[in-house]
């Protein structure tokens, strides 16, 4: 790993998403029947990050969870604890569906420093019909605001390659990553 990364530790709290994405590995569990949602305890979580950080010198993690921010209640009890108790700066990955204004702002007070969402494209055709993603331009808009006004940098997923892309459909992408 590069220097800046050696003290970067991936942690999860969860397991599942509820959403049906047609490209997602949660979706072809489902069909096959092994699809499981698990979350962890808060108190849980603090203690084995709390042990992370004290003996292998823990800096920063990188929450792999499909949607840290699913669970609102969960997260607004986390991230104080996380805050006074681990204190190091994080990244994770959300979903615009699953994220509000307060919380984006709890997160950036506890040391988020980069969020990620799954967009895929920026025509809402091809995210709606293609990818069975229910999100609107207008959700991401909002949501990517909230999170650039708390300072938290932005990354999106993307997809190249959907069938049925065009230059309107790339024109459609540039116009809204560029928002």
């Amino acid at each position: 790993l590069p220097p800046e990364h050696r003290h970067t530790q991936l942690f999860m709290t969860s397991y599942g998403c509820p959403y049906n994405c047609t490209f997602c590995g949660n979706q072809q569990l489902r069909e096959v029947g092994q699809y499981v949602k698990l979350k962890r305890d808060v108190d849980c979580c603090i203690k084995e990050l709390k042990y992370m950080k004290d003996t292998l010198g823990m800096k920063n993690v990188l929450f792999v969870d499909d949607i840290l921010t699913l669970d609102k209640k969960w997260l607004m009890e986390f991230l104080p604890k996380y805050r006074e108790q681990i204190g190091c700066s994080f990244a994770s990955f959300g979903h615009v569906n699953c994220l509000h204004e307060e919380e984006v702002a709890e997160m950036a007070k506890s040391g988020c420093q980069t969020m990620w969402f799954g967009i895929q494209s920026g025509c809402p055709v091809h995210r709606k019909d293609i990818l069975d993603r229910p999100e609107t331009n207008d959700q991401i808009i909002k949501v990517g605001a909230w999170v650039k006004k708390y300072g938290i940098k932005l990354m999106v997923d993307h997809i190249c390659g959907l069938p049925y892309e065009s230059d309107i459909t790339h024109e459609l992408t540039q116009q809204l990553y560029e928002t």
